[in-house]
């Protein structure tokens, strides 16, 4: 009899430090885990696009010095790639500077 009481008390015992265990990793390690896969994914994607951004600027201006050459002109008309994306993304920063929050 004595030994089934101890056993009973074993099992409880055993049983109420599992379920802390597991509370405890679900309210630590889960949230920790998930923030992380976000955090690798976020910057994989940021980076991605970052590279997209890059190219398509490339071919782009590539296009426009083809374009340009397509002129009939004498001479090289490459700098006519260089004023329309330059200036373009003058434009696009001036209005993002606009934009910007103040930061006190």
């Amino acid at each position: 009899m004595d030994t089934e009481r101890t056993n009973d008390w074993a099992t409880e015992v055993t049983g109420y430090i599992e379920r802390t265990v597991a509370n405890v990793r679900d309210r630590t390690v889960k949230p920790a885990h998930t923030a992380t896969r976000y955090l690798v994914y976020g910057l994989i994607a940021v980076f991605m696009v970052a590279t997209l951004l890059v190219l398509l600027a490339t071919v782009t201006f590539r296009a426009v010095v083809l374009l340009a050459n397509a002129l009939p002109a004498p001479h090289d008309n490459a700098w006519i790639a260089w004023i329309a994306l330059g200036g373009m993304f003058c434009a696009i920063g001036a209005f993002l500077w606009s934009r910007r929050g103040s930061l006190s």
